[in-house]
């Protein structure tokens, strides 16, 4: 496609050398079509199959230093064996399409370099390596509603973007060593009310120098290592989880993390730990702890406040400060059955009072 207001709609098209469709902001020489954005385009309820070099679907701005292709919509497609890419556009809607690889040797949807407001909404993905991805530095993306399954790699992995949102999606078996949900270098956003069972690794992953970042409300379900995994975040709330099996539930641990919030989650059954952090000045409060296999909040940062949790039935201790480090509070805390003591490590400035079930 090189032209305006263009429509791709019910074709059959399978084993082709290049591209199935694509649209394109380069010139098209024989035609002497020129340079320049492709804009109000509809590629809806295709069926393309098949072999190819290149990606089934492709919004293709090659170059962005000119205007880029927008205001397009790829709607109900049915995609076997490659990949829908968006290759820089803006303000794109890929809603209700169907891609699944089972050779596993394509992703599903892959949103990259420099691309601005793209919705990803209520599409059926897998099986294939990852789900939906994005890298090189796009903004305002928004990955909702999908359900993605039996991915080789994560089910969802956000690189390099300036406020991501990604909410409400079903996430079904990732690969070994592969997360449900990843972010890494995002600048603003969320991950919220998404449901992931049985990732490869940790089920939600914020890391590599993201910040100011809400993981609210999702559900995650026997993961391989830990329910939400902080590696390296300035500014992380963990609010809200049903964080169900697994290593630990909420796990803060990895490089420098500043600015952490854990409250509110409901954490059952972890092999080890309920809650482990390094970070200093974190927030621990108002969680439940159940049936941590470990210790259930274990903490060894400066400064960090563990206020009105309910641990109950630890194998180990109820809530550890397990270094030596200053500042630490642990107050109105509710620890009950707890295989160890139900606190422990105080140091000469710790402040505990007020905890039910310990003296």
């Amino acid at each position: 496609i090189y032209a305006d207001r263009c429509s791709v709609r019910h074709c059959r098209i399978r084993d082709t050398i290049g591209h199935k469709v694509i649209v394109w902001n380069e010139p098209f020489v024989p035609t002497g079509n020129l340079k320049g954005p492709r804009k109000f385009f509809t590629i809806e309820g295709n069926h393309i199959t098949g072999i190819g070099q290149r990606a089934s679907i492709d919004i293709a701005s090659t170059d962005y230093s000119t205007n880029i292709s927008n205001n397009g919509i790829i709607r109900g497609n049915l995609i076997e064996d490659m990949v829908l890419i968006i290759h820089t556009g803006n303000d794109l809607l890929i809603e209700g399409n169907v891609i699944r690889c089972p050779s596993l040797n394509s992703g599903g949807i892959q949103v990259h370099t420099g691309s601005n407001r793209v919705s990803v909404l209520n599409n059926v993905i897998g099986p294939c390596t990852v789900g939906v991805s994005s890298q090189n530095y796009c903004f305002d993306l928004i990955v909702r509603g999908n359900k993605i399954s039996n991915t080789s790699g994560a089910g969802i992995l956000i690189e390099n973007c300036t406020r991501a949102y990604v909410d409400d999606n079903m996430i079904h078996t990732t690969g070994a060593g592969a997360e449900g949900i990843g972010f890494s270098g995002v600048v603003g956003g969320s991950i919220r009310n998404n449901e992931v069972y049985l990732a490869g690794s940790s089920s939600i992953v914020v890391g590599t120098t993201s910040s100011d970042v809400m993981v609210s409300g999702n559900r995650s379900q026997s993961p391989t290592n830990y329910g939400v995994n902080a590696a390296t975040v300035a500014g992380l709330t963990v609010r809200g989880n049903a964080l169900l099996g697994g290593q630990i539930g909420v796990a803060a641990t990895s490089g420098t993390n500043t600015g952490i919030i854990i409250e509110g989650n409901d954490i059952k059954t972890t092999s080890a730990n309920g809650i482990y952090t390094t970070a200093a000045d974190v927030l621990i409060r108002n969680n439940s702890v159940r049936s941590a296999g470990a210790h259930a909040i274990r903490i060894q940062g400066a400064g960090s406040r563990v206020v009105g949790n309910d641990v109950r039935d630890t194998t180990g201790i109820g809530i550890y400060l397990t270094t030596t480090v200053t500042g630490v509070a642990i107050t109105d805390n509710n620890v009950v059955n707890s295989s160890g003591a139900a606190i422990a490590g105080m140091q000469a400035d710790t402040i505990v009072r007020r905890n039910t079930g310990y003296v």
